[in-house]
């Protein structure tokens, strides 16, 4: 099924969401838009990273952008804009929760975007990692992924994926998706135009803008799950990958850098929790 895409009037938008707030309404597939949800400053400066800790024990990370290696995994305190913000968890568990959130955001770039993630970003790669890899070769990839949503304010959960010509592992990425499986207070894509697309079995809204956090820009595509869920089993990434080259974004031999699974958070957050991730093969 596809839906025609009108151009939504920011003024409609607004008024429909009731909250004086929204992500700039995506155009039309390939034209472009002043910013994204995911659109965030760029960081010249590779996180902080802890000392190792034994498994088993919890912790904290309160630093700003502080990445703590967590088994195949990184946790990833990505608090871009600079508010307070904690996760806490426990040592070799691919898990997490935002046990402190100060977002506060009220313009269309949310605040931060809590994660773990597989593979390299901004310097940081996680230990044992096929990522970055050819996009050819990562077909097969399958995550699943649990959240715990006991969380008032704005916010946005699911997979965040970023991909590039070259295998960097520093640096802003040519085109990045995210896989919106949940979300709270967020604008809605019913009614605004959007395509839904049928991929790994699912019904998904797709949409495409280009994005700037001010210095850089990208493409930035968005699916949103048209039935939301807390969790999936097994989800396949290669027809999200398939989608993204039909399209022209991407192709075989471009890289994807890194997944990350986490929220993107605008305003409120505290407790949202990832309670499991995995990526296979």
């Amino acid at each position: 099924m596809r839906i025609i895409n009108p151009v939504v009037p920011l003024a409609l938008v607004l008024a429909a969401a009731g909250i004086g707030w929204i992500t700039p309404p995506p155009a039309v597939l390939g034209t472009q838009a002043s910013a994204s949800p995911a659109a965030q400053p760029a960081r010249p400066h590779p996180p902080a990273r802890p000392a190792p800790r034994p498994k088993g024990r919890p912790f904290t990370v309160c630093r700003q952008d502080e990445a703590l290696p967590d088994g195949a995994y990184e946790i990833n305190n990505n608090n871009f804009a600079g508010m307070r913000e904690c996760l806490t968890g426990t040592r070799g568990t691919p898990d997490f929760r935002v046990s402190v959130s100060g977002a506060s955001s009220n313009s269309p770039g949310s605040d931060a975007y809590p994660d773990l993630f597989a593979g390299c970003s901004w310097n940081v790669c996680s230990p044992r990692s096929r990522l970055p890899g050819k996009v050819g070769a990562l077909g097969s990839l399958k995550s699943t992924l649990s959240t715990a949503e006991n969380a008032d304010g704005i916010w946005g959960a699911g997979y965040d994926m970023f991909f590039d010509q070259r295998p960097i592992r520093d640096g802003q990425a040519q085109v990045e998706s995210m896989i919106w499986l949940n979300s709270r207070n967020a604008y809605d894509p019913a009614g605004m135009g959007w395509p839904v697309v049928r991929l790994d079995g699912a019904l998904w809204w797709a949409m495409s803008w280009e994005t700037s956090n001010g210095h850089q820009h990208w493409r930035y595509v968005q699916f949103r799950k048209v039935d939301p869920a807390t969790r999936v089993s097994d989800l396949q990434l290669g027809p999200f990958m398939d989608y993204l080259e039909s399209r022209g974004w991407i192709t075989p031999a471009w890289y994807l850098l890194n997944i990350e699974a986490g929220f993107e958070i605008w305003k409120g957050g505290t407790g949202l929790a990832v309670t499991n991730f995995s990526l296979n093969p």
